[in-house]
């Protein structure tokens, strides 16, 4: 066996690295530093809420913002991380987490109000005027929010107020204007249905009161379901006679004329009321049907009353004189 050199066996052994500690903030967790060195963007984020929470607390007077965020809303890494921010050393030792809070406390609310100006002198409302300026809307309303969260009363300033007060006014207009349209909508929908309904009424009402007459003139005009025929005594039914006509007149004789009802032609089985009138029997005894008890015939042409009516049909007469009236027979001449 060769000898083995001892610089070619350390060379070929490795050697064994450190463990190296990682960063206590959960957000960067990178080797090389602590919490207390570390500068990752999350720790620029905590140090910029802070100056907002202490120029806040400073210009509005709220010292009881700071230390309500302080205690119970930073965790123990944020209190370390600002701890070693305020004192600027990355070796603490031998403090508590009580002393690490008022220390933050004394750094961002009362050292502020200490801090002499250019002029040398020391004027806490100059402080808390500049202390105001750097703030927009946009972060007083998200450092409400908190101070809310906290349990913090805020006082209300004159223009916020009548901001507040015309942005709720505002909302309720609109709310109420969206229910009002709403109303007006479910409003005239009920007034359509409503005249719907009313219609609906009028016309079962009328359907109501025409079943009515109905029924009366059917009470009237029947008996157990049989129809009482109406007799006109004053109403004398004859046969007309007729003459042997001319032969040359034989066509101008056959030719009656029109209903002036039914506006058919007139044949043998017409009906000459007593005025002059033809009519054909059917339409004549449809009419008499139709008569009220209170009502008269009369001719449909000059209003006449029918007292008389002559057939030249034998068996038309006979119907209306055993329907309508005894029959009476014209003397002849």
């Amino acid at each position: 066996m060769f000898p083995i050199n001892a610089q070619q066996f350390n060379s070929q052994v490795p050697v064994p690295v450190r463990n190296q500690r990682l960063c206590g903030n959960p957000s960067c967790r990178q080797p090389g530093h602590t919490i207390r060195t570390c500068n990752h963007s999350s720790v620029a984020e905590l140090r910029a809420l802070a100056v907002n929470v202490s120029n806040y607390s400073i210009a509005y007077q709220y010292p009881e913002f700071i230390k309500r965020w302080v205690s119970t809303r930073l965790h123990t890494t944020s209190i370390s991380i600002l701890f070693a921010k305020v004192v600027n050393s990355s070796i603490i030792t031998r403090v508590t987490l009580g002393e690490m809070k008022e220390a933050i406390i004394h750094h961002y609310y009362q050292r502020i109000l200490s801090i002499p100006l250019a002029d040398g002198t020391i004027n806490e409302s100059r402080i808390r005027e500049l202390a105001s300026i750097s703030f927009t809307p946009m972060i007083i309303s998200g450092l409400r929010d908190l101070m809310e969260s906290l349990g913090v009363q805020y006082r209300v300033l004159p223009g916020e107020r009548l901001i507040r007060d015309h942005n709720i006014a505002r909302n309720n207009l609109a709310f109420y204007s969206t229910r009002l349209a709403t109303s007006s909508r479910r409003m005239d929908a009920l007034i359509a249905e409503h005249a719907e309904t009313e219609l609906l009424r009028e016309a079962a009402l009328q359907v109501y009161i025409r079943m009515e007459d109905e029924m009366e003139e059917y009470n009237r005009t029947h008996t157990n379901g049989v129809l009482n025929q109406r007799k006109f005594p004053d109403m004398a039914v004859i046969i007309k006679p007729v003459q042997d006509p001319n032969p040359e007149e034989v066509v101008a004789a056959e030719e009656f004329g029109d209903c002036p009802i039914c506006m058919e032609p007139l044949d043998e089985a017409m009906v000459e009321i007593n005025c002059g009138h033809k009519y054909c029997d059917l339409c004549i005894t449809r009419y008499l049907d139709t008569l009220r008890r209170n009502q008269d015939p009369t001719c449909s042409m000059c209003r006449t009353g029918i007292n008389c009516m002559m057939f030249r049909n034998e068996s038309s007469r006979k119907i209306v004189d055993d329907k309508y009236c005894a029959p009476v027979q014209e003397p002849v001449v």
